[in-house]
């Protein structure tokens, strides 16, 4: 009889100690629960840490011998990813890119959307890279030229193009310079963008331009009249500005 009361005692033992096990177990897990979800929603809440970054005077063999000023500008939740280590493992990758890249007569819209695909691909910590190439004027095109791509982690991107000249009018019998700012973007439903070629759309602006008498008040209407006519042929834009900027005559110029 004190056998079967000894087992009996000794079978409630491990009862017990089963079940203050399990809720042990189920205690932990809920704890590593809850920490894992507060460390997600602190980093859903948590600021982004933006870095940005120039690399000038990037020689380069694209369409044909040029010079870029590469601006890399990428947001992240992880702090080091705004060290100087972490800037230099970027610029490796980009430049590697760059040199890598295959087909040296691409528009340059084509390599920066290349750049800021492979850059979200290998570094899975990013969550938005933004890079603008700006082309320096040469022998060929005698104006400033740049890309400017955002792509994010979610797949989202952003994509415009600017490029400014400088021309020559003749208002009253006086020589004068204008600069002529033109800035397009390109619509995000387009899943491959056919990327014009800007400079019929530059000889356009220009002709458009130099074959009429500009004053303040007329730029307004010619602007929008231009605007709108540029928008029809590139049913790929989203929006397109042109800001046409005088400056002083060219006998005034020289003397500073």
């Amino acid at each position: 009889m004190q056998a079967s009361k000894f087992l009996f005692f000794v079978i409630i033992i491990n009862i017990l100690s089963i079940d203050a096990l399990v809720a042990q177990n189920i205690t932990t897990n809920s704890i590593n629960f809850l920490s894992n979800s507060s460390t997600i929603l602190v980093k859903k809440h948590s600021p982004q840490i933006k870095t940005k970054f120039t690399l000038e005077n990037y020689s380069i063999e694209h369409q044909g011998s040029n010079t870029l000023d590469i601006t890399i500008q990428y947001s992240s939740f992880f702090k080091n990813t705004s060290s100087i280590y972490y800037k230099k493992h970027i610029s490796t990758q980009v430049e590697r890119l760059l040199k890598t890249y295959p087909n040296k007569n691409d528009y340059w819209e084509v390599m920066n959307y290349y750049l800021t695909k492979k850059l979200i691909q290998q570094n899975p910590e990013l969550s938005s890279v933004t890079i603008t190439l700006v082309v320096y004027p040469n022998q060929e095109y005698s104006y400033h030229r740049s890309t400017t791509v955002t792509q994010t982690h979610n797949g989202e991107k952003k994509e415009s193009w600017h490029f400014n000249f400088l021309i020559i009018l003749t208002q009253k019998s006086q020589d004068s310079f204008m600069q002529i700012d033109v800035y397009y973007t390109y619509k995000n439903d387009f899943s491959t963008i056919d990327y014009p070629d800007f400079i019929p759309i530059y000889q356009q602006i220009k002709t458009f331009i130099v074959t009429r008498s500009i004053t303040k008040k007329s730029w307004t209407n010619l602007e929008q009249q231009l605007k709108t006519k540029l928008l029809q042929q590139n049913p790929m834009f989203s929006s397109l500005s042109i800001e046409l900027k005088q400056s002083k005559p060219i006998h005034q110029q020289r003397h500073h």
